[in-house]
Order: structure tokens, then sequence, then C-alpha cells
């Protein structure tokens, strides 16, 4: 995990230098304004499906404490059943 953070740090660094370039007047070559399409549409694809799992894995984890204290409170009633038929 620290690779992947190092090598995004490198790149936000390489893409400030190619902003301040380009803020310069400098004309960006081909191979740097695709590095720039690529790297933002990996970003964006990265961080909407990332959310997308989480908010997924959120839904069948509420899910699964509901059935939880279903099955809880079922356990329950079964005891203070048999209590007082006891």
């Amino acid at each position: 995990m620290e690779k992947k953070i190092k090598n995004l740090t490198k790149k936000l660094q390489q893409i400030q230098v190619l902003k301040q370039q380009s803020a310069e007047g400098k004309v960006l070559e081909t191979n740097q304004v695709l590095f720039f399409f690529l790297f933002f549409s990996f970003l964006f694809f990265f961080f909407f499906f990332h959310s997308k799992t989480h908010s997924i894995i959120n839904k069948i984890n509420q899910k699964l404490e509901k059935i939880k204290s279903e099955d809880a409170t079922k356990l329950e009633l079964e005891k203070l059943q048999s209590q007082l038929g006891a």
C-alpha cells in the first residue's frame, strides 16, 4: 500500500511540474497530455468504484446486523417461552 501511495505522490508531483510549465506557456507534448488524461481517468474510476463498493459493503453489513438482532430477539423470546412453560 505504501508503494502505491509513493507512486501516486510521485505522479502528483509530476503533474504539478506539468501544470507549472503549462502556466508558463510551454506547449505540452502529446504524451504529457495523454498522461494527464489517463491519470485523471484512473483517479476518477478508482474513487468512483471504490465509493460504490464501499456503499454496497455498508448496506450488506447493515442487513447482517439487522438479521443478527432479529435472531437475538427470537432467541430471547424462545427462552422466555421456555421459562413460562416450565
